[in-house]
Parts: C-alpha cells; structure tokens; sequence
C-alpha cells in the first residue's frame, strides 16, 4: 500500500487470443472478490487487479491461471422410450422417460415438435405451453398424414 492505505481495486480481464487488457469495473470496489459478466462461452480469459490508494494505482497484478468460460451446466440428454398412444383422427398422446443425465441442472420442460413423414419443416407442438410432465396430447393433425415426433428435455444449459 505504500505507506497509505488501499481505497479499493479495479479489475481488468483479456481474452488470451489478444494481448490487450480491458477494465471490466468502472467504479472502484472496495471488495476483494468480483462476478464478471459477458465472458463469451468457450474463450479462455485472465483476470488481474489494480490497486489504488490516494497517492494513485498500483501497477497489475501477475495475471490469474487461465479460465474457460463454461456454463456450470450442460444441456440434458434426449429423453428415451417415446411412445404414441391414444390415436385419433386430429390427435395422438405422446409419452417418454426423461433424460438419463439432466446436465447438472433441474429439467425445466420439454419441446415437442411434429413433422410430415419425408419434409424436413419440424413444427412446434407446444408453442403457448410449457410441458412439466412426461406426457403431452398434440393436437391439430390431419388426417391421412403420417407423422414423425422429437422430444428434447430443457434446463439452463439449453435444450437438449
């Protein structure tokens, strides 16, 4: 502190593709711990921090160890054994097990989609609605189509 005390810190981040250094606090923390935002998923960064007191700012410190910017969860795995009962003319009832690894994070939902066998136009089942269970009635077919189904599992980390 050279002889004055610390009236807090700046901290500054890059993205170890470039050699230049960004400061991500625009204020001073008077803390000594930080949650930075906007990392983009995949880069690695490193973080180093500046002191100041009233004389003025210190120089950085030696960069942190390199860190991949990841979610701290992962998209579920599909769901399995989807089954198609309750067949009618317009509808048909679709059911399956969840995921066998939910991605670290809770399952949220489930997006349903439908496509006419042979075309490749996958269409949302459950637009307006959120799906919790592992059962969903899909309505609006025609007749004398046939159908193909998908079901994917969602959590924080995305849509499985």
């Amino acid at each position: 502190d050279g002889g004055t005390p610390i009236l807090g810190y700046f901290v500054e981040r890059r993205n170890t593709s470039s050699s230049r250094w960004y400061r991500v606090t625009p204020n001073l923390l008077t803390g000594t711990s930080y949650h930075s935002t906007d990392l983009v998923d995949g880069n690695k960064y490193e973080f180093r921090v500046v002191s100041e007191n009233k004389v003025g700012q210190s120089q950085p410190s030696m960069p942190s160890t390199q860190v991949l910017a990841k979610d701290p969860w992962d998209k579920p795995s599909r769901p399995s054994e989807l089954e198609i009962t309750e067949i009618s003319r317009r509808s048909c009832r679709l059911s399956w097990r969840p995921p066998t690894d939910d991605g670290g994070d809770s399952i949220v939902g489930y997006v349903i989609e439908y496509k006419i066998a042979g075309t490749f136009k996958w269409i949302r089942a459950n637009d307006l609605e959120k799906v919790i269970d592992s059962s969903y009635k899909v309505s609006g077919l025609q007749e004398d189509f046939e159908y193909e189904f998908r079901v994917a599992a969602e959590n924080r980390g995305g849509i499985g």
